[in-house]
C-alpha cells in the first residue's frame, strides 16, 4: 500500500532544492517576494484596514448628521432674523396694540382718559363704578404663590354723565374713538331728576378688554 504522505527525507530534499533555486535565480526571488508581499497585504487588509474603513464610514455618517443639524440651525437663524426684521418694521403698530389692549386692567388710566373726554365734550361724570378690576397687577396674584391666569379678560364699568344732548352725543362719539376699545352693552339717556343738574343724564354700561401675557 502506497504512503499518502512524503517521507521527511523527501520533504527536506524538496525544500533544499527550492532554496537553491531561490538563491540562484533572481526572477524566482522577485516572484516569491511579490507573492509574500501580497499575502502580507491581504492579512493586514483583513485585520487592520477593515476596522479603519468601518471607522471612516462611521465618521462620514456622523459628519452627515452634523451637516443636517447645521442646516436646521441656519434655517432657524434665518427665520429668527426675518422675524426680528418684521418686528422692528412693525414696532410702532405693536406699541399701538399694546396700548390699545394692555397686559393689565389699568383702571386708573382708563378713568383719567374718560374724564378728559368728558371735559372736552362738556359733560359731567356723575358716577363711575368699576367691576372685575383688580387693584394689583394680575401677575402677582391675589395670594402668594397663586398661579397667574393668562388670556383675555374684561374690565366692566358703569358710568353716568350729565349734560346737554349734543354734548352727550359728542362724548359718546369720543368714547368710541378711544385707542383702548370700549364694548358698549347698553346706553340710556333720560331726563335728570335733579334740580341741581341741568340737561340730560346718560348711563353707559360697557367693558374694555385687556390681555394677560
Amino acid at each position: 500500500m502506497a504512503q499518502s504522505f512524503a517521507s521527511p527525507q523527501l520533504t527536506r530534499k524538496y525544500i533544499y532544492e527550492m532554496s537553491k533555486t531561490y538563491r540562484a535565480r533572481a526572477d524566482v526571488r522577485v516572484f516569491t517576494e511579490l507573492i509574500l508581499s501580497l499575502i502580507a497585504i491581504m492579512v493586514f487588509g483583513t485585520f487592520a484596514i477593515k476596522p479603519t474603513l468601518a471607522t471612516i464610514g462611521e465618521l462620514r455618517s456622523e459628519i452627515s448628521e452634523k451637516e443636517k443639524v447645521v442646516q436646521a440651525l441656519d434655517l432657524k437663524i434665518t427665520n429668527l432674523t426675518q422675524a426680528k426684521a418684521y418686528y422692528d418694521a412693525n414696532q410702532a403698530t405693536i406699541n399701538l396694540l399694546d396700548s390699545a389692549v394692555p397686559d393689565s386692567s389699568l383702571p386708573a388710566s382708563e378713568i383719567r382718559q374718560i374724564e378728559g373726554l368728558a371735559q372736552r365734550s362738556g359733560v359731567e361724570i356723575t358716577n363711575f363704578d368699576i367691576e372685575k378690576a383688580p387693584l394689583f397687577e394680575e401677575s402677582k396674584g391675589e395670594k402668594e404663590g397663586e398661579e397667574k391666569v393668562l388670556g383675555a379678560k374684561n374690565m366692566e364699568f358703569l358710568m353716568s354723565a350729565a349734560g346737554e344732548y349734543p354734548s352727550l352725543i359728542s362724548f359718546l362719539t369720543n368714547l368710541e374713538l378711544m385707542r383702548r376699545p370700549l364694548v358698549g352693552r347698553s346706553t340710556t339717556i333720560s331726563i335728570v331728576d335733579d334740580a341741581r343738574v341741568e340737561g340730560l343724564n346718560m348711563i353707559i354700561e360697557a367693558v374694555t378688554p385687556y390681555f394677560i401675557k
